[in-house]
């Protein structure tokens, strides 16, 4: 394969890792889960070399190699001490002022050697990347990012890695707050509408157990039609989707000018005839798009898709979340 070829592939399976709601090509989707499918082939390597243990001397110099990361370390006020970043970190505006030291995939070894990182911090899903780091001689911390609970978790487990741990504990009990309010607004609904997220329509590809974006569906009030599926974003049949007949159906942003939706067996669904089919915003304004302070903005957006009879409470649980959450979320700009 050509190495322009070779490039071209690596950073779309990046993008899709990065923004796991909106999967752009099916080569990208390919390399995507073949990433995820052999990633733990290192996993051993990097557990061993981090520890998983955030409760260890708090790091002076930083790399974070996920933007979900990143956001989290500005959230408990730890930015001043993140050194590096990987290509796709993008907020708040301050981080395009740090050294860029690879992408979601890779990392650039010469620029990692400049920074002197006493600690670096990924993913799950980069367990590849983070066992390469570590054979390498730098220290690994792999956070989970797989559930609605791990951004609390996250949030603490940064703190403490940045001596910022009083911050770190108050963001993630607000987060908390806000996640319970919105769970007791929700399920005072009479119905609870089957929603289908369509992570990518060819091939068909959803979300399952594994995918943070179930239990946002849960909490917003819907049932997923995929929810016991056991990977994080699994392929599903377009016959099961027919059976299964939702009555909502979120799709990926880039699919707003396809036609598809008109042809059958698209047409023949519930969520389609009665013009419940609602596509993701744009990718900068896509709250669901990363495990973070900001995915509050994505369950309000879900929220009243699913509930629109619900709008009036729903608007005033954002006005107090935005509030609430505002000393937490630096400006983008």
């Amino acid at each position: 394969m050509p190495a322009g070829r070779s490039q071209k592939l690596a950073k779309q399976a990046a993008s899709i890792a990065v923004k796991t709601a909106a999967l752009k090509s099916v080569a990208a989707i390919t390399a995507a889960l073949t990433i995820s499918a052999t990633a733990t082939n290192f996993a051993g390597a990097a557990n061993a070399a981090s520890g998983n243990e955030p409760k260890q001397a708090a790091g002076t110099h930083l790399v974070s190699f996920a933007p979900s990361n990143t956001e989290l370390l500005y959230a408990v006020g730890a930015g001043d001490k993140l050194f590096g970043v990987c290509s796709y970190c993008d907020y708040p505006d301050a981080v395009k002022k740090k050294t860029v030291v690879g992408n979601f995939i890779a990392a650039n070894l010469e620029r990692l050697a400049t920074v002197k990182p006493d600690k670096i911090v990924c993913v799950s899903g980069q367990e590849a990347l983070a066992g390469q780091l570590s054979h390498n001689g730098y220290k690994v911390l792999v956070l989970k990012n797989d559930h609605l609970s791990d951004i609390s978790k996250n949030l603490k487990d940064l703190a403490a890695l940045s001596n910022s741990t009083a911050r770190g504990d108050q963001a993630a009990a607000k987060f908390n707050t806000c996640i319970t309010e919105l769970k007791e607004i929700t399920s005072k609904a009479s119905v609870k509408p089957a929603v289908f997220y369509c992570v990518w329509p060819q091939p068909l590809l959803t979300l399952g157990k594994a995918s943070y974006l179930t239990e946002v569906i849960t909490v917003c009030g819907g049932d997923s039609i995929s929810k016991n599926l056991e990977s994080g974003y699994p392929h599903f049949s377009m016959e099961k989707l027919v059976l299964a007949n939702p009555d909502v159906i979120v799709m990926p942003y880039e699919c707003k000018d396809h036609s598809f939706l008109e042809k059958h067996p698209w047409s023949s669904l519930k969520a389609v005839k009665n013009k419940r089919v609602y596509f993701l915003p744009d990718p900068p304004h896509d709250g669901l798009a990363r495990p973070t302070l900001r995915l509050t903005t994505g369950l309000y957006w879900l929220a009243k898709k699913v509930h629109p009879e619900l709008s009036t409470q729903l608007d005033s649980w954002s006005a107090r979340t935005q509030s609430t959450l505002a000393p937490f979320m630096p400006p983008a700009n």
